[in-house]
């Protein structure tokens, strides 16, 4: 069994300036680094062997918040990206709306089973996060872990673990910048205990 907390990254100047992030590599906000922070201090007593987070900068400069509480090392994985966003990558969401209107409400409506345009697929993304969530917790058995990611891969979980058809993914709601999830890996399946907390951030403005 592997404890595993899910994060995803404090606010980026991405979602500062409302672009598609995608592989797009900004930092944190100033508000970011208070909300990472703020997450480090709510997990500092709750003990984490090792952390894995996203080769992004957004998803590193996060963990490396929440490890400055722990004391220990995080590990980069780029299986743990966010979605390849191709052509949509680093344009604002007013653009996308105004450009790709049909294509737009298409990925709003049915995010499990959007493609990219010259980008990865929402499935494929899918397949390589839960490949390389499966590949860390069993490397971890016994432990308490930390998986830094990203909205998109931390929202995919279920559809993966579960086998759930892609169209599923519209019910799961987008995890918050800087929460938390808490979830089992035991003989090849993960179950949440909770998902997306962030009543810990309630005071960071």
């Amino acid at each position: 069994m592997t404890e595993i907390i899910f994060i995803r990254h404090a606010q980026a100047e991405g979602n500062a300036a409302r672009v598609m992030h995608g592989y797009y590599n900004s930092r944190l906000t100033l508000l970011g680094h208070r909300q990472a922070d703020a997450t480090g201090k709510f997990l500092a007593e709750t003990p984490i062997n090792i952390i894995y987070s996203s080769d992004l900068t957004r998803t590193y400069m996060t963990a490396l918040h929440v490890a400055a509480y722990q004391g220990c090392d995080v590990i980069k994985d780029a299986g743990l990206r966010e979605n390849f966003a191709g052509d949509w990558e680093n344009k604002s969401f007013a653009e996308l709306e105004s450009k790709f209107h049909d294509e737009y409400y298409s990925w709003r409506r049915d995010t499990g089973n959007f493609i990219f345009p010259n980008g990865e697929s929402v499935r494929e993304m899918t397949e390589r996060v839960g490949s390389a969530v499966k590949k860390i917790a069993e490397a971890n058995d016994g432990r308490r872990i930390a998986v830094v990611s990203h909205a998109t891969p931390i929202r995919s979980l279920r559809c993966y673990f579960e086998r759930l058809p892609m169209s599923e993914m519209k019910n799961h709601e987008w995890p918050t910048n800087a929460s938390v999830s808490f979830g089992i890996y035991e003989n090849g399946k993960l179950t949440f205990s909770s998902y997306s907390e962030d009543y810990f951030l309630s005071d960071i403005v």
